[in-house]
């Protein structure tokens, strides 16, 4: 799980500035293709340390299940919306609502797990 976690970070890290500064057309497919790859490792890890991390509460644990799974069917069905089937926008917005929210909290969940961490919060059964 932490070689998973790793590489979506570091995906994340290197693709998403690399797609503000150089926009060259030839290029910009690749890096944004890096960076959904690097979210969706990223957010599949959350799902994994939602999972099976024991040292976790139950809050915790379900909020980052609830994160990964919302954001990785969002991203899914907002390319196959996009690039597959064709839908108004107005529908993509509602797609991609519920996955823009979890995504939107996701630093809540990392000052929550460190807090957890910090005080030593015990396990849930």
């Amino acid at each position: 799980m932490r070689v998973l976690g790793v590489i979506g970070m570091v995906a994340v890290a290197l693709t998403r500035p690399a797609l503000s500064i150089s926009p060259a057309a030839w290029w910009w497919p690749v890096q944004f293709l890096s960076a959904v790859a690097g979210y969706l490792l990223l957010h599949a890890w959350l799902i994994g340390m939602g999972r099976r991390a024991s040292g976790l509460s139950r809050v915790t644990r379900r909020w980052a299940v609830a994160c990964g799974v919302l954001v990785i069917f969002s991203v899914v069905a907002a390319l196959a919306t996009s690039f597959l089937l064709p839908v108004p926008p107005a529908a993509r917005i509602v797609i991609a609502v519920p996955g823009l929210l979890a995504w939107l909290s996701m630093p809540l969940w990392f000052l929550r797990l460190s807090a957890e961490r910090r005080i030593g919060v015990q396990p849930a059964g």
